[in-house]
């Protein structure tokens, strides 16, 4: 992954989660944060759907990288990640995301 004048090899399993900024994404690992030149609607086919859960237009999760989940009043869910940033999970995403852990 390349990001100004920066490289990383990284693998799937370092990523803890993809932010859609418009034509770019923003992917997160470790305590870096570069962006590339794809939207996640590019990302999304390419990634394992038993290890990625997109969980709303703006964010997709590595599930192994989820350290809690709580219900919202709104009707959906918040992740925080173990990072202890918190993702919302759309109200649209929030049955599929239980029955995907069978909650």
């Amino acid at each position: 992954m390349k990001d100004g004048n920066s490289c990383w090899l990284i693998t799937l399993d370092q990523v803890e989660r993809f932010e859609a900024m418009g034509n770019y994404t923003r992917v997160y690992f470790d305590d870096k944060k570069p962006m590339i030149y794809r939207t996640l609607a590019q990302i999304e086919p390419r990634l394992p759907n038993d290890k990625f859960f997109r969980a709303s237009r703006q964010n997709i999760v590595q599930l192994t990288k989820i350290k809690n989940v709580e219900l919202c009043s709104s009707g959906g869910l918040e992740l925080t990640m173990h990072s202890e940033t918190k993702v919302d999970v759309s109200r649209r995403q929030t049955s599929v995301f239980k029955s995907l852990l069978a909650l």
